[in-house]
């Protein structure tokens, strides 16, 4: 299912990678600059703006399916990563196709 790929956690992801859960951490902050929890979040907004543009399920599925079990949590991540909410980029998505 492409929506548990999203819930991985970081304990899940260090046994994948035959690593200790703070190597792991170590490791990705030491060559991206950035943490787990930061690529996770980022890659489940990359999938929930992909959902947003092309499904017309509600905004709470979606954040669901992308492993945020808070909207309200979901709706403040979006919106600061896109700079709009996911309504607001649902709508953007459709006016660029119409005209």
């Amino acid at each position: 299912e492409e929506g548990a790929a999203c819930r991985w956690l970081p304990l899940e992801a260090a046994t994948a990678a035959c690593l200790s859960p703070n190597y792991l951490a170590h490791l990705l902050k030491k060559e991206t600059g950035r943490t787990f929890t930061d690529m996770v979040t980022q890659r489940r907004l990359e999938r929930a703006k992909e959902m947003l543009s092309t499904s017309r399920q509600q905004v709470k599925e979606i954040a669901y399916q992308c492993g945020f079990s808070d909207e309200a949590y979901f709706n403040r991540r979006f919106r600061q990563w896109v700079g709009m909410t996911p309504r607001q980029y649902r709508d953007q998505q459709v006016a660029s196709l119409v005209t």
